[in-house]
């Protein structure tokens, strides 16, 4: 073999190097896309799902002697996870729609856990009540048609 044919022979093999280093790379990009969108899906299954916290809250904020350390164990836990729906990417919809939206439920979030706090039953309830209705408007505007939640 001679010179220009080992050079060539060497392009030719970092060459084929480069495009399976790269096809990994934009599959490790398309895996980080996926596991955004699973976040979102195991944030609102967390909190909305049919044994999600928001289900467990309900009746306490309900009861006639609000056990209010327990409230605040479950709202300490919605608080974070609201708070991080916004850093992820939904599946559709405007990032300007979605940053409004996210920083809403969380604003709720945080109403409802500074009034387990403050062991105010009334105000506990209206951000719950807001928190738990404002599925439809985010949903709408982010979420994939035909997807569940």
């Amino acid at each position: 073999m001679n010179r220009a044919s080992l050079i060539l022979a060497s392009l030719l093999v970092a060459s084929g190097f480069l495009l399976v280093m790269r096809g990994r790379a934009d599959e490790r990009e398309r895996g980080r896309e996926r596991s955004r969108a699973a976040s979102i899906e195991s944030i609102m299954k967390t909190v909305h799902g049919k044994k999600g916290l928001m289900k467990s809250l309900e009746p306490m904020l309900n009861a006639d002697n609000v056990k209010w350390d327990s409230v605040k164990a479950i709202t300490g836990k919605i608080l974070p996870l609201a708070q991080d729906l916004g850093k992820r990417k939904p599946d559709r919809g405007t990032k300007e729609s979605w940053a409004e939206l996210t920083a809403a439920y969380a604003g709720f979030a945080k109403e409802l856990d500074e009034a387990a706090a403050k062991k105010n039953k009334a105000d506990a309830k209206d951000a719950f009540d807001f928190l738990n209705n404002s599925c439809n408007k985010c949903h709408s505007r982010h979420k994939e048609k035909g997807e569940r939640g």
